[in-house]
């Protein structure tokens, strides 16, 4: 890729309670700066943004993908990425 252009992947795996059915989904974005900013602009949108953009669309596979007969629905509450990224911070 370019060097103004990244690639972003959230992976979620996940388990029932008797580790009979597992969910591996993979959300991945292509980005791209189309304005010159220094390296630690775009650090921090890469680390924080790309992962606000990306996880609405893991949320909504990982119901779709569960809304199935006979099994019961996983919904993912919204959550607010930057504000957790933040108190994750040292």
């Amino acid at each position: 890729m370019g060097e103004d252009v990244y690639k972003s992947s959230l992976l979620l795996k996940m388990t029932d309670e008797q580790e009979t059915a597992t969910l591996e989904i993979v959300v991945s974005g292509i980005f791209e700066f189309r304005t010159k900013l220094e390296q630690e602009k775009k650090d921090i949108i890469i680390t924080k943004n790309t992962v606000a953009i990306l996880f609405p669309y893991l949320r909504s596979q990982v119901t779709l993908m569960t809304a199935q007969p006979d099994i019961e629905p996983v919904v993912i509450p919204a959550i607010n990425i930057n504000a957790l990224l933040k108190n994750m911070e040292p």
